[in-house]
């Protein structure tokens, strides 16, 4: 019998939440049905080729130079050049797109200007394919992750053609087309995606999967449950219900790990009293996140102070918020003289 996976999405948010799904189990088994320039590492999350067999940067950090593999192809068996990942960086940033981690190029030089209309020329974006192995890239100013983006779901390359061709129906099983190991063979909405092998990938001999399940569950609970019968081989990050916590520190397959985003709480400033900046720097000293984290999350999340994720190299973070009650009370008497 062929190997297969079973692994729950939400239902709610199946098709993005499948994406970070498929990412995450790629960095263990080359499962992504699309593939970027870096994969990360499995165990250490650094950056490996993956559509890229090499890279330079330049010593003022200004220009990345991506090599990519010869002889990439799409999984309908068509060319992928650099142009393909340049087009597809493009239109991540064209305004018309929408694209909301369209910031996440804005390191590239004139991409911002590009994304908000100030810039009408494309060819004036820091973006190009000098011929089908080699994308030039080049930034306003070092950036230490950028590297790191390349390998996001958001800077994977898509396939022009089969874009232009059927606009928004281009993801639909009978259209798609993919680069990763994987290429979607059903979506049944509210109900499962199936992906099978791509024989086309360029590393397919390593790929030991023949078919991947996504089933969509609406409720955390019954995917856990589901993940407790045996029905799932895995219930990912995120999906699991705070209250099983404890329960599941038990099993001898859990794992846990640091989570590469943060959680907060949007304020609208343009009302009283939050209108007064010294308002809101006492709540966020008065805020007790160590307690939240260890009892309200059950530990599953990290007590933070700032708003950017740590861990990535060459980049220190600025010191956060530390819980000050005292000072918080001042700021709020000094707010009512």
């Amino acid at each position: 019998m062929a190997p297969k996976l079973s692994v729950i999405i939400p239902a709610f948010n199946a098709a993005q939440c499948l994406g970070e799904c498929l990412a995450a189990l790629q960095r263990q088994e080359r499962a992504g049905d699309f593939e970027g320039l870096v994969v990360y590492h499995p165990g250490t999350l650094a950056c490996d080729p993956g559509q890229a067999r090499a890279w330079e940067v330049s010593p003022d950090g200004l220009t990345y130079t991506f090599h990519l593999r010869r002889g990439l192809v799409w999984s309908d068996g068509s060319p992928l050049p650099a142009a393909d990942f340049a087009w597809s960086w493009l239109r991540v940033l064209r305004p018309s797109t929408g694209s909301r981690y369209a910031g996440l190029l804005f390191p590239v030089r004139g991409a911002e200007a590009y994304n908000r209309g100030r810039l009408a020329d494309s060819s004036l974006v820091g973006i190009r394919a000098d011929d089908d192995t080699t994308l030039v890239v080049t930034l306003d100013a070092p950036t230490p992750y950028f590297l790191f983006e390349t390998g996001f779901y958001t800077l994977l390359p898509v396939p022009r053609g089969a874009v232009e061709r059927w606009d928004a129906r281009w993801v639909r099983p009978e259209h798609i087309v993919s680069n990763g190991p994987f290429t979607l063979a059903e979506w049944r909405t509210g109900d499962r995606l199936v992906f099978r092998r791509n024989p086309r990938y360029w590393d397919a001999g390593h790929v030991r999967l023949e078919r991947v399940e996504a089933y969509a569950i609406e409720d955390p609970s019954t995917s856990m449950n589901l993940y407790r019968a045996g029905a799932v081989d895995w219930n990912p990050s995120g999906y699991v219900p705070t209250g099983y916590i404890p329960y599941l520190r038990r099993f001898a397959d859990l794992r846990s790990g640091p989570f590469q985003g943060t959680y907060y709480y949007s304020m609208n400033v343009t009302r009283k009293p939050l209108d007064d900046p010294r308002v809101r720097l006492a709540l966020n000293l008065a805020l007790d996140r160590d307690a939240i984290a260890r009892r309200l999350l059950r530990g599953t999340r990290e007590p933070w102070g700032g708003i950017t994720p740590r861990g990535y190299p060459g980049y220190r973070n600025p010191p956060g918020y530390a819980r000050d009650p005292a000072r918080a009370r001042a700021l709020l008497a000094d707010c009512l003289v």
